[in-house]
């Protein structure tokens, strides 16, 4: 209207639609001379959010958003500024900020020095860019989410499913019986605490998904798999203790536990006087085989040893 007239005039009704659309509108994309109305140049400190979502292909995506307040934008919207209007007796008052470039790009900089890339304006870890694999980035989550953290990030999740991105913790006691060790571990994960011997069923039969009591989902660690396979499948359970029988120990040196190590002690560094035999004079074999039956008897193993060549 300003290219054919000096002014214009808007009605009392008319004004604070006038000022919140068109006036508001030419505040945030230019810089203007106001009269009877202020514009006020603030600095709002920003900050990052990451959102794990799935995309409209069904892959896994970390979406970058930035904060200015309570504004909220996408890391690829080219707007510049922010303006929000006030009104009161005293007439209209324009707030406007600026978008820091610098700092968003050093955020942005910093998620592709963690490994991750930008594909399709999200966020991917680097060399799945086209894979449906939900977990990956998840774990990746997990193993990273305190650094994000202290690099000012918040992290949140648009997925139906709620996984909780806290590492989890694994605390066991073992007690070796007369036949049997007994093995009583706990998970801690973001405030529960859950029997290990719940997850047998997932281990078992490859399920890495198990709810919490709070509905949110806590992802088995993969190495688990193969790590505690073998206790869950020899090992008894007896309510939320499984019991191993000593002979299976070997399964047990995933835990660094002295009354494991024990039994893998070579028979040669145990030191155990022989026998007083007169004009006798054992040789190395027999001083092995004596010192190994030993052993085995102190470990609460029961052993034959045998010859099969005839020499006595």
């Amino acid at each position: 209207p300003f290219l054919r007239k000096e002014f214009i005039e808007i009605p009392k009704r008319m004004e604070n639609k006038y000022f919140g659309t068109f006036i508001r509108k030419i505040v945030n994309t230019s810089e203007i001379k106001a009269t009877g109305f202020e514009v006020k140049d603030i600095t709002l400190t920003p900050t990052a959010g990451l959102t794990y979502d799935i995309d409209w292909q069904g892959k896994p995506c970390l979406i970058l958003k930035y904060f200015y307040g309570e504004k909220a934008i996408l890391h690829n919207n080219p707007q510049k500024n922010f303006t929000d209007l006030t009104t009161n007796d005293q007439g209209f008052t324009f707030y406007r900020s600026k978008r820091d470039k610098t700092w968003e790009d050093a955020q942005k900089m910093t998620l592709c020095q963690m490994g991750l890339v930008l594909h399709n304006n999200c966020f991917r870890l680097s060399g799945e860019e086209n894979t449906n694999e939900p977990y990956h980035l998840l774990e990746w989550i997990v193993n990273n989410r305190e650094m994000l953290i202290e690099k000012g990030f918040t992290i949140n999740q648009d997925s139906s499913k709620q996984y909780t991105l806290a590492k989890p913790e694994l605390q066991y006691q073992m007690i070796a019986e007369n036949d049997w060790f007994d093995l009583h571990i706990i998970l801690k994960v973001d405030g529960f605490e859950i029997p290990f011997t719940q997850f047998k069923n997932h281990l078992l039969n490859s399920k890495r998904e198990f709810q919490l009591p709070d509905g949110s989902i806590f992802l088995l660690p993969l190495p688990w798999f193969e790590k505690y396979r073998e206790l869950l499948i020899y090992g008894v359970i007896d309510k939320h203790t499984i019991k191993l029988q000593k002979h299976h120990y070997r399964i047990l040196s995933v835990f660094d536990e002295t009354e494991v190590r024990k039994f893998e002690l070579p028979v040669n560094d145990v030191t155990i006087g022989l026998p007083e035999l007169s004009n006798v004079t054992l040789r190395p074999y027999q001083i092995f085989g004596f010192q190994w039956l030993i052993k085995i008897g102190e470990l609460g193993f029961g052993g034959i040893l045998a010859d099969d060549m005839g020499l006595g």
